[in-house]
């Protein structure tokens, strides 16, 4: 018969906030037999209710043995329970 196999994804991530301000992040994703994809992140609160963000993760191809990395940004604006979050990201495959 067909076998069928469960994607399994194992994440593990950590934040810190060095000054009220500021927090930086990280965190490793890995599917299982593939390689681990850091990402790394920062966000800096300009105002209030005004955050913006900016990211970095790479991504690793096992059959090539290659390592690209997509860089990540983005803001968000928080009103009291509305929330509006805009962010852009590149793909270095794609150009």
């Amino acid at each position: 018969g067909t076998v069928y196999q469960i994607p399994t994804v194992i994440r593990a991530g950590l934040a810190y906030q060095p000054i009220a301000n500021l927090s930086l992040l990280a965190e490793i994703e890995t599917f299982l037999n593939m390689p681990i994809s850091p990402r790394f992140g920062i966000e800096y609160k300009i105002h209030k209710n005004v955050f913006l963000r900016t990211g970095l993760q790479a991504q690793g191809n096992i059959q090539k043995q290659t390592q690209t990395f997509a860089q990540f940004g983005g803001i968000g604006m928080q009103f009291k329970d509305f929330q509006l979050q805009y962010a852009l990201a590149s793909q270095a495959g794609l150009g």
